[in-house]
């Protein structure tokens, strides 16, 4: 597996592979984020260019929502996160004083065709910042490279098994990364370390 997050869609199915740092919970958040995604689609089919009004109104949102989580008790942002419907492993990170850094997601992507306004506050789930950012980046990425308008059919997650894991984390339809030529020409990477 690889040390980076990678993405890429083959004709209207995005397939992501899980990044080998990701640890158990990581690749659990992960895991509910894909179906969460599923859930929606084929939403409003992918967006062009997003206006200047919808990215500010989105970043303020989640900064302050964020913002709000992280200044709680760890108890109140563990019950916050059961609410929200994150995976009960980041609830407990929380409650056992681990705080790992998170950041607020809406379920599909406004990119993907998610609400093309801001996010309502009841929509948003903490992921931890290394999941919710790669797959940020994927969206932003693949939804430059396809075409406007497509209904994405399906999302998926593959993760190869880890011993330290109670599950492989596989979300969707697909079992297993592209390596055909055609689809690693679509690929696209989030590494997480490179950004400081």
């Amino acid at each position: 597996m690889a040390n980076i997050a990678q993405a890429t869609f083959v004709g209207a199915n995005i397939v992501i592979q899980c990044d080998g740092r990701w640890d158990c919970c990581q690749r659990e958040q992960a895991a509910a984020k894909v179906k969460a995604m599923n859930q929606r689609l084929p939403g409003k089919g992918v967006q062009g260019r997003l206006s200047n009004a919808v990215k500010k109104a989105k970043k303020a949102l989640c900064a302050s929502i964020t913002g709000k989580f992280q200044r709680a008790s760890n108890q109140k942002k563990a019950a916050y996160a059961d609410r929200a419907g994150a995976p009960k492993c980041l609830s407990d990170k929380i409650a056992n004083g681990e705080d790992p850094e998170v950041q607020m997601d809406h379920p599909l992507d406004t990119k993907l065709g998610g609400p093309a306004g801001p996010p309502d506050i009841t929509m948003l789930t903490p992921l931890e910042t290394p999941v919710n950012g790669a797959f940020g980046s994927f969206a932003k990425n693949l939804g430059k490279k396809m075409k406007k308008g497509t209904d994405i059919e399906s999302i998926s997650l593959v993760c190869p098994a880890d011993k330290k894991c109670k599950s492989s984390n596989n979300a969707g339809p697909k079992r297993k990364f592209p390596d055909s030529p055609a689809a690693q020409a679509n690929v696209t990477t989030y590494n997480f370390s490179a950004l400081g």
